[in-house]
């Protein structure tokens, strides 16, 4: 024989609709009023160069940490000393750093701060290989 279980009139069910309504109108309303943080990394620029026969003056940092300044190998503390030089006497000169793909990030940044500081304009290019 089977035995049923008769609820009593005191047990009520709840209805969790309107609860989910409720959650899903706040979770509109936060998306829609929040705010996003813009985060800017660093600006990559075309090459601003004044005349067609504009010179280049190529930077380029590679993985291991060293650094060229147009194809000679020089130290990373001595490239901006170098290229205010090398525009004292070409003022058209067009900047470009380059760098690997596995170049650390800390080196690019700590470069192109560095010539920012002391005013001169820069391109970046990376290397995809």
């Amino acid at each position: 024989m089977k035995r049923r279980f008769r609820r009593n009139a005191s047990e009520a069910d709840v209805d969790m609709t309107p609860m989910l309504d409720i959650v899903f109108i706040m979770l509109i309303f936060f998306i829609v009023t929040a705010t996003f943080f813009d985060e800017s990394g660093i600006k990559m620029t075309q090459p601003q160069g004044g005349h067609a026969g504009a010179k280049s003056i190529s930077v380029y940092l590679y993985a291991d940490g060293s650094a060229t300044l147009d194809g000679i190998r020089v130290g990373i503390n001595n490239i901006p000393d170098r290229v205010h030089s090398i525009r004292a006497e070409e003022p058209q000169a067009v900047v470009i750093l380059g760098a690997d793909r596995k170049t650390a990030h800390g080196k690019v940044t700590y470069l192109k701060d560095r010539l920012d500081s002391a005013h001169i304009p820069v391109s970046l290019k990376v290397r995809m290989e």
